[in-house]
């Protein structure tokens, strides 16, 4: 099946590139895009629906052609490819799931579901160090939402509310590792998320200091891709940053 790039989401997709040069990417939603208001209020009129509008795709350069791998996901957030190109990992927003995809061997062209019923909406995935995965939950799970999981007509009423009426976000983060099975390995709670890469840090035991410009706040947490560490913000001086890791491998 091909598709045309011009439908992806915006800036809420996110992309990997193959050992082979096929380049994959998340696309959130088909029918909710930024011109919803942006990119956050389309992600919440497309949760409330909660119509199965999103898709894994992947586009060859060398032949121009995009296929569809996954569909009907509520809200696709993130693709993130184990080392060695056999499967990548997904997370389903709006189901609270992480799907595992494979690439190769004999489940090649199949997914399955790794982990379901998550407390808290997911936001992206990223590859880790030593077969660890990396994911956010960006707020707590609406009970609202799932009240009515089983009324799409329902949900369709209720995101179309005024925008004060609707359920939003409560912004938190727990953010945890995960191996390819599944497992959670690590976790850690805060008050928001935020993952960079490309940081130059001092480090003194547990602490880390960098002059990163980071919109920031203090009990933010802060995935360092560079490092595999997840870390607290404590102290804000001018542009200096100081963070505590909470984790250790």
């Amino acid at each position: 099946m091909g598709v045309g790039l011009l439908k992806v989401f915006s800036e809420d997709d996110f992309v990997v590139i193959h050992k082979s040069g096929k380049i994959i990417f998340s696309d959130a939603s088909t029918k909710f895009s930024a011109k919803f208001g942006g990119t956050y209020k389309a992600s919440l009129l497309d949760i409330a629906e909660h119509g199965g509008h999103g898709r894994i795709l992947v586009y060859d350069p060398s032949g121009n052609t995009t296929k569809v791998l996954m569909d009907n996901l509520n809200f696709a957030n993130g693709v993130a490819l184990d080392k060695e190109s056999n499967f990548f990992l997904t997370t389903e927003t709006g189901s609270y799931q992480i799907h595992k995809y494979w690439l190769k061997g004999d489940k090649a062209g199949s997914s399955e579901i790794i982990i379901n019923n998550l407390p808290g909406f997911p936001d992206n995935i990223v590859r880790g160090q030593n077969g660890r995965f990396w994911v956010g939950l960006v707020s707590p799970r609406s009970k609202i939402i799932d009240a009515l999981s089983n009324f799409p007509k329902l949900r369709k009423v209720v995101q179309r509310l005024p925008e004060f009426l609707r359920p939003s976000a409560t912004y938190y983060s727990h953010v945890f590792a995960l191996d390819k099975d599944g497992n959670v390995l690590t976790l850690s709670t805060g008050q928001s998320l935020k993952i960079v890469s490309d940081i130059e840090m001092e480090c003194e035991g547990s602490t880390i200091s960098t002059t990163y410009p980071l919109p920031v706040s203090e009990g933010m947490l802060i995935y360092l891709a560079d490092g595999d560490l997840v870390c607290e913000v404590k102290n804000i001086d001018g542009d200096t940053i100081e963070m505590k890791c909470l984790n250790s491998w």
